[in-house]
């Protein structure tokens, strides 16, 4: 599995994901602008929206074009992002262009890095390089904002998005030398239309728990942090710290335990694990229960993720991985667009406790969904 192609395609990953991260302060220079709280939702949307709509569209073009060629792109567009972040000094259609941009990028890289990783793996270890390349994307989100802090305290927003600039291209130029993933044999068969691939009967089901799994995490990401401020239970960083830590323990450690036992059984306990530790920020007493909650959603991240995509590249047909690939990420932007206001407007009427038992019985029934519309044999390895 360690060949020279997947480690060039995991430092790449991990110094653009390094790159991309740095959004995490862009809050913070959009309030020094004069954004409000709706201007400010508004403009993070964009974003969102954006990738939403794309990914299906970069998923028909992998699978036309191969991977390589949207990788590149996708690499290029985020330098290009980063670098007119630097120029960034007043609000306006400029910055919304800027967040059309970033949207498309992360959207060609998410899919195409994803769709090239599962394709350099043997099939029997499909699931564990799919873990461990994705860990190259999680640890990224402690050593941006770690980072982040350090500039912004001794210097300006405009350098600490030329530091991004800086790690997007040492990533798009690591990308640049990769090899095309896909078997010279399967760029002769006609790829299946996207309503077509959207509506496989193998691949339903996934979308469903996806979507449940990916608003689960969009409510816990956008959340926590307004939870424990208002609670003075524990801290962000703690929280996170334990759950970043848990999940990447896993997917090093035991990111080749999905392969032995069967992907088709492990959505239950990935996904279920995610939605108690929802359960248990609902219900949390104290720190002690609050760094519990989070590990148990350490666990969902670190399975649940790389299980799903996994499933996604066994039950698609090769020819529409690539469109495969790009629904998927459609539908994690979709539940990272919808499900905050949602929750937020739930929590506002009815309290923190109840926003989050809710969220974690959307956990519960994606995945009774999944098993309920799942037709195949819970015998085999997808």
């Amino acid at each position: 599995m360690f060949t020279r192609p997947f480690a060039m395609l995991t430092l790449a990953n991990f110094a653009l994901s390094i790159g991309g991260s740095f959004a995490i302060h862009l809050p913070g220079l959009l309030h020094e602008l004069g954004a409000r709280e709706a201007e400010l939702g508004r403009i993070l949307a964009v974003h969102a929206l954006t990738a939403a709509l794309l990914g299906p569209l970069v998923g028909r073009v992998m699978d036309r074009r191969g991977r390589r060629p949207v990788i590149r792109a996708g690499g290029a567009l985020a330098l290009l992002v980063a670098l007119g972040y630097t120029q960034l000094d007043r609000l306006g259609p400029a910055l919304y262009a800027l967040r059309v941009l970033d949207g498309m990028a992360s959207t060609m890289l998410y899919a195409s890095l994803f769709a090239y990783a599962a394709e350099l793996v043997p099939v029997a270890q499909r699931t564990r390089g799919i873990a461990l390349f994705g860990a190259s994307g999680l640890a990224p989100m402690a050593v941006s904002s770690q980072l982040g802090d350090m500039i912004l305290a001794r210097s300006s927003y405009p350098v600490m998005f030329t530091v991004a600039a800086g790690f997007c291209a040492v990533g798009t130029a690591l990308c640049w030398v990769l090899p095309e993933s896909r078997l010279r044999g399967e760029h002769d068969a006609a790829p299946h239309g996207l309503l077509r691939v959207a509506r496989q009967r193998e691949l339903l089901p996934i979308w469903f728990a996806a979507l449940a799994f990916f608003s689960c995490m969009a409510g816990v990401l956008s959340f926590l942090k307004a939870f424990v401020v208002s609670t003075g239970y524990g801290s962000v960083g703690a929280f996170f710290s334990t759950y970043v830590l848990v999940a990447l323990s896993l997917r090093v450690f035991l990111g080749g335990l999905p392969d032995r036992i069967g992907l088709r059984r492990m959505v239950l306990p990935a996904i279920g694990c995610y939605a108690i530790g929802i359960l248990g920020i609902a219900h949390a007493s104290g720190t002690p229960s609050l760094l519990l909650a989070g590990a148990l959603c350490g666990v969902g991240h670190g399975y649940g993720f790389p299980v799903l995509l996994s499933l996604v590249h066994a039950r698609a047909q090769p020819e529409s991985r690539g469109t495969a690939t790009g629904i998927y990420t459609a539908i994690d932007w979709a539940g990272h667009l919808l499900a905050p206001p949602l929750l937020g407007l739930l929590i506002e009427h009815a309290g923190y406790g109840t926003g989050f038992a809710v969220l974690s019985a959307l956990g519960a029934f994606g995945t009774l969904a999944f098993y309920t519309f799942d037709r195949r044999s819970s015998g085999g390895s997808s």
